[in-house]
C-alpha cells in the first residue's frame, strides 16, 4: 500500500520544502500535533499540521514540493459543513479523507492532481 501525503478534513461541533510562493506573500504557521487512523490494518500514526483559521484554511498546502509520508493537514469546521477544496499552486498530489462530527471518516478522494482547479 502506498501511501501519500493527506489532506484530512474534520467537521467538529520535518521538513517541509515550499516554493513558487508568490514575491510579499504572508505564509501562515501552523499547530503541529499528531493523530492516529484506525484501520482495518491497524493503527496508522500521522504528523499533522492544523489549519484552523480562514488565511491558514486558503493557504492549505500550497507551495509544497513535497510532504513526508506520514504527513498531512487537518481542517477544523466550527460546524458542519459540505467542504470543498481544489489543488491550486498545491504542487504534490494528496489523498482527501472526509470524516463526520463523530470522527468516522465518510469520503475518500485519492490522489488529487496538482494544480487542477477542479
Amino acid at each position: 500500500m502506498m501511501l501519500r501525503p493527506f489532506l484530512l478534513v474534520l467537521v467538529a461541533a520535518g521538513a517541509i520544502a515550499l516554493a513558487g510562493c508568490p514575491a510579499g506573500a504572508q505564509l501562515q504557521h501552523f499547530a503541529k500535533s499528531s493523530l492516529v487512523i484506525r484501520t482495518a490494518q491497524g493503527p496508522r500514526r500521522f504528523n499533522i499540521e492544523i489549519a484552523e483559521t480562514e488565511p491558514q484554511m486558503e493557504q492549505g498546502l500550497m507551495y509544497r514540493h513535497r510532504l513526508a509520508p506520514d504527513a498531512g493537514m487537518l481542517f477544523i469546521y466550527k460546524q458542519p459543513t459540505v467542504a470543498m477544496f481544489w489543488m491550486k499552486n498545491t504542487l504534490i498530489p494528496l489523498d482527501m479523507l472526509f470524516v463526520d462530527a463523530h470522527g468516522r471518516i465518510v469520503n475518500i478522494h485519492t490522489n488529487a492532481a496538482p494544480e487542477s482547479l477542479a
